[in-house]
């Protein structure tokens, strides 16, 4: 599912991201969102070939989640993305992550650029204008 400013994939947890009790392992996590993050960058044509073009990166500075109940071995679950907000120096994503309609944990992370000698730069107006927010 996708729309202006949000994207989501299905996906189903693997045997390799489970523990020996079957429950998936808190950091794979990190990998769904950052799964569902693709779909929402890309559905706005702010994959890695748009930065390349630009000479500019886009770097991870923070990120969190919160667990509210266990994802098991074979569940199917949706993972959610969407700008939470850009401004000239962070652009913000949010996450939920759903297990049959029922919320088993949300993240975020934060974002920055950087120009070609890892300098930090401002976000650029394009960027901003792909994803909605100019």
């Amino acid at each position: 599912m996708t729309s202006k400013r949000r994207a989501s994939v299905e996906l189903e947890v693997p045997f390799h991201d489970v523990d020996s009790l079957s429950v998936v392992w808190h950091g794979n996590y990190y990998k769904y969102m950052a799964q569902a993050r693709t779909a929402l960058m890309r559905a706005h044509q702010l994959d890695n070939d748009a930065f390349r073009d630009h000479q500019t990166a886009i770097l991870m500075v923070e990120t969190r989640c919160h667990h509210s109940r266990p994802l098991r071995y074979a569940d199917r679950f949706t993972a959610e993305a969407w700008f939470k907000s850009i401004d000239d120096q962070r652009i913000t994503v949010s996450y939920a992550i759903k297990k049959d309609g029922a919320r088993v944990a949300r993240g975020r992370t934060v974002l920055v650029t950087v120009d070609r000698h890892g300098s930090l730069t401002p976000i650029a107006d394009w960027i901003k204008e792909r994803a909605g927010c100019l």
